[in-house]
């Protein structure tokens, strides 16, 4: 597999599915307004895209949007989008059609030219035609792979282990101002980290031990959790609980880098290493989400976490 870079994705695609089926409150707040039942051509666009995606369903934002997502999924994969024709009078009495009526789709893997980046359409594709817009967004409603899920929250996790390993950093150079040197490549540390045992003056002794348990917790800081394992804690289309890993090469910011496929497992046909994944997954379950755990990882959120290898 050739390496891939994956940018993590805009927030405004964060739509997790299990809030559309448990806020009755936003349910009556729609109904009450009548927003919850979409307008015919909406209807008539979701009715053509479900041919095309089977068991696919959606959820209503207002009588022109909609959401497009699978139960079984983290987030829901776009949203459809249906603008009505806007009318008015000419002078002469006339019925002008400023619009003609559009179908829309919105999605993260849309990235449409005409618009800058910036631009609230950059994610859109659009069509007068229900044919070419069905069409369109059958190809772009895609399922989260893992690559996408795994830069939601890389950010945090490399910011929560820097974190430590700049406290620990921190610790090892104020030990070592203490001790009166600047490094631990100057002679006078070294010469004193090899004599340690011959040293009889307990303060000095004490400074030196303290230096060098600094600088060791830091290198092995440094040397776990650099390249971990992602995993999506989901269920299948048949409510099959599953978990599926992607070995990270590298993180960088908000992109994660990766030259693997990733594996899926199930309890009853578990992989290589199932069971050393499910011990550290039990322990980062039980932990704070986005806190750094040295050497087991870190708890992104109840069903995605960062295991180090």
């Amino acid at each position: 597999m050739t390496t891939r870079y994956t940018r993590r994705a805009s927030e405004i695609f964060f739509r997790e599915v299990s809030n559309f089926s448990t806020n009755p409150k936003q349910h009556q707040t729609l109904r009450q307004f009548g927003a919850s039942t979409p307008n015919a051509l909406l209807q008539e666009f979701q009715d053509a895209l479900s041919k095309k995606m089977r068991g696919v369903q959606f959820y209503p934002k207002g009588r022109n949007e909609s959401y497009v997502y699978y139960p079984h999924e983290k987030y829901a994969r776009g949203k459809l989008w249906q603008y009505e024709s806007r009318v008015r009078e000419s002078v002469s009495g006339a019925v002008v059609y400023e619009d003609e009526a559009r179908f829309a789709v919105e999605s993260r893997t849309i990235m449409n030219q005409r618009y800058g980046t910036g631009h609230p359409e950059y994610h859109t594709q659009q069509s007068k035609h229900l044919d070419t817009a069905v069409r369109k967004a059958a190809a772009a409603l895609t399922a989260w792979n893992m690559n996408e899920l795994a830069a939601i929250h890389a950010r945090d996790y490399e910011s929560s282990r820097k974190d430590q390993i700049n406290k620990v950093n921190h610790k090892a150079r104020e030990a070592m101002s203490n001790l009166g040197v600047g490094s631990q490549a100057t002679p006078a540390f070294v010469t004193l980290k090899n004599m340690l045992h011959q040293i009889t003056d307990l303060d000095v002794k004490s400074k030196v031990e303290d230096v060098t348990r600094y600088l060791q917790e830091e290198t092995e800081l440094r040397s776990n959790g650099e390249s971990p394992m992602f995993v999506y804690v989901g269920q299948d289309h048949h409510g099959q609980q599953h978990f599926d890993t992607q070995r990270l090469k590298e993180l960088m910011y908000s992109t994660v880098v990766t030259d693997e496929f990733p594996v899926r497992h199930y309890e009853r046909s578990p992989q290589e290493g199932y069971n050393d994944l499910v011990g550290k997954i039990n322990v980062l379950s039980m932990a704070t989400k986005g806190e750094y755990i040295t050497g087991v990882g870190m708890k992104a959120d109840e069903d995605m976490f960062y295991v180090c290898q």
